[in-house]
């Protein structure tokens, strides 16, 4: 079983499994008095994952999707970013799959230097409890050795009413669609964490 638009064999799935149950929560610090959510996301240097290596720009165009995440106010955690990525577990790989016409009958603009997305799935403790968070990083292709080719393009966090901390789903999945659409929900996780729970239990 894998995830939508990442899949990875039995073995990896139950790998990766493994390491989520390891990953320790990074606590949420409290905000000091007067904080500016965009002068610190500016403020952020490069983010290095402990697990692969894979180096990653906070560019600024990413800034307004972050701050706009529906649910978990996630102005609290943009001071730490960096932290939650370089502790993260690299998940798998979306390689770029053109979609000519999008559903609402726009035209979808080709982008020739575009790879893929490669997706990271943190953890973070705050006073209400745990929550996972999805960073979707994107590669370039790139001539240009001095040039750092992944950069991050959004984040998910996911709302701990959904997921228990064992990686299975804490409602029946059958309602997986509806709840899509509610607040605090990301599907991909969603599919990935079904995906580890069906291969430890393969």
């Amino acid at each position: 079983m894998a995830a939508e638009g990442i899949e990875l064999p039995e073995i990896e799935l139950r790998e990766k499994s493994r390491q989520l149950e390891d990953l320790v929560p990074i606590e949420v610090r409290a905000l000091p008095e007067g904080f500016d959510p965009k002068t610190a996301y500016l403020a952020l240097e490069n983010g290095r994952n402990r697990m692969d290596g894979r180096v990653v720009r906070f560019v600024n165009s990413t800034y307004g999707k972050i701050i706009r995440h529906k649910g978990y106010d996630t102005a609290r955690i943009i001071p730490q970013l960096k932290e939650i990525f370089d502790a993260s577990i690299p998940i798998g790989f979306q390689p770029e799959r053109p979609q000519p016409v999008r559903p609402d009958g726009t035209i979808h603009k080709k982008h020739p230097n575009f790879v893929g997305y490669h997706n990271y799935l943190g953890k973070i403790a705050d006073s209400d409890g745990v929550y996972y968070v999805r960073f979707t990083i994107q590669e370039e292709r790139t001539r240009n050795k001095d040039y750092i080719p992944n950069s991050v393009h959004s984040t998910f966090v996911s709302n701990v009413e959904i997921y228990k901390t064992d990686g299975s789903l804490s409602r029946s999945t059958t309602s997986v669609g509806e709840r899509e659409k509610s607040v605090g929900f990301d599907k991909i996780v969603a599919q990935f964490l079904l995906a580890c729970k069906g291969a430890r239990e393969g």
